[in-house]
Order: structure tokens, then sequence, then C-alpha cells
């Protein structure tokens, strides 16, 4: 029997942390080489989906710092019912910088941070704990690099929050 296609899935990765900068080709040449491999000859067509790969960088994220609370506790206006909710599933993006109200970027030391989404469920907490400017205040943005893939698809809108507002920005002038 000979197969004429072969799905070879999905979940290819994109580019979620800064030490990590996946390479879409490698990750085809790999499937070329074992394909080749395993049926020589009677290779079949291939059929993938590269989703995330190719859309995750489509977006960032900005979410509001509502709270600080003892230095370590931060608490957003999204979370893991918003657009932050294949964090827990997939893992943090650590692409990630603290923009005060003004746009100005905070400089301070990365401080790692519990971070809570805004519904005052227990499950609404980020894994682990979370990277941020040692001077971010109350009214900043966090922003999130790589969040294309399923930020605006998996909204809940839990409990009245997760209202999104989509805006195309160039670049920030300071």
């Amino acid at each position: 029997m000979t197969i004429a296609r072969l799905n070879v899935g999905g979940g290819f990765p994109n580019h979620r942390m800064h030490a990590i900068v996946p390479q879409i080709e490698d990750t085809f040449a790999l499937i070329d080489r074992v394909t080749t491999e395993a049926f020589g000859d009677n290779r079949p067509l291939l059929v993938c989906e590269p989703g995330r790969a190719l859309c995750g960088d489509a977006f960032a994220l900005a979410a509001r710092v509502k709270a600080l609370r003892d230095g370590t506790h931060v608490f957003l206006n999204d979370g893991v019912y918003g657009t932050l909710t294949e964090l827990p599933m997939i893992g943090v993006i650590d692409r990630i910088e603290v923009l005060a109200a003004d746009g100005t970027k905070r400089t301070g030391d990365a401080q790692p941070r519990i971070v809570f989404g805004p519904t005052c469920d227990s499950v609404d907490r980020l894994p682990g704990e979370i990277p941020l400017a040692s001077d971010m205040e109350e009214g900043d943005f966090v922003i999130w690099q790589g969040m294309g893939s399923y930020s605006t698809v998996t909204n809940t809108r839990f409990n009245g929050f997760g209202e999104l507002q989509m805006a195309t920005v160039l670049g920030l002038k300071l």
C-alpha cells in the first residue's frame, strides 16, 4: 500500500523566548529528511499546519497594571480567562517589557512577580513568577510580544472581563 498524503501536524514553534528563535526552515528540513528516510522513493506528499510559527508574532498584547501589592503581586486587567489563556498550557512568553503610562520604557532590574488577572478567581494566575521591571507602577502597561496565535480567539470574557481593543501600532513616538 502506498500513502498518498501524510499530515505531519502542526504546533510548530514561534518566538516565545528571547534565547530561542525557532527557524521554520529548520523544522521543514527535519520533516523532509525524516520523511525521505522513512519512505524513500514511496514518499507521500506532505501536509502541515504551521499556524503558530506563521502568526505568533502577528500581535503584541498590552495589559494594564491595575494594582501592585507587597512588591511581589501584580494584578492586570487581563489574565488566563482573557488573552493570556494559553500561558498556563504552553508556557510563559519572556519577551516582555513594561512601559509607563506615557510610553517610556521602565528600566528597573527584572524582579520575579506573581501575576494575577482581573477576575478574583484563584485560577486567574499566570504560571510561575514573571520577571517584570522593579520600577513598575500601577497604570503601567505590560507588553507581551508573540501573542498572535491564540490570544484573541480564546478570550472568554469571563465575569464581564476581557473586552478587547485592537490597534495598529507602527512605532512609539517618545
